[in-house]
């Protein structure tokens, strides 16, 4: 068997890999949500549910926005920021493993994403105005 070339390694990877194909209606999509993205902060930000049968595209228009909207860190403040976090929610979730999920995505240190987290949820039950989280 002969070794591959670095061309065919590179089609290889590409085959493998995921291939944005901008359908006219992922293109709807992404461009709402980016629109909400950068709409002015108000009270009551708009969601929007993108719902479909499996293998349509939902989680590629996700993966898509998310690098659209990357983290960027500023290194005069130290502070990075994160306008968009792409979270794969586990079969069977509960708040706890859902706000520990949500503290590593933001890069909070590991010795804190329990207690964090403890605190959150306890600011989540007894309501937002708790103080506690």
């Amino acid at each position: 068997m002969r070794a591959r070339t670095t061309e065919e390694d590179g089609r290889i990877a590409l085959i493998q890999s995921d291939i944005w194909i901008g359908f006219p209606r992922a293109e709807q999509v992404l461009d709402r949500l980016q629109g909400m993205i950068e709409a002015p902060r108000q009270t009551r930000m708009p969601g929007l549910l993108v719902h479909g049968a499996s293998g349509i595209g939902k989680t590629m228009i996700a993966r898509n926005l998310s690098r659209r909207y990357a983290p960027e860190y500023d290194p005069a403040s130290g502070i990075t920021r994160t306008p968009l976090l792409l979270l794969q929610a586990p079969p069977a979730p509960d708040e706890r493993r859902f706000y520990l999920h949500i503290l590593a995505s933001v890069g909070a240190p590991a010795t804190a994403l329990s207690a964090r987290a403890q605190n959150c949820l306890t600011s989540a039950l007894m309501g937002p105005n708790s103080g506690i989280c």
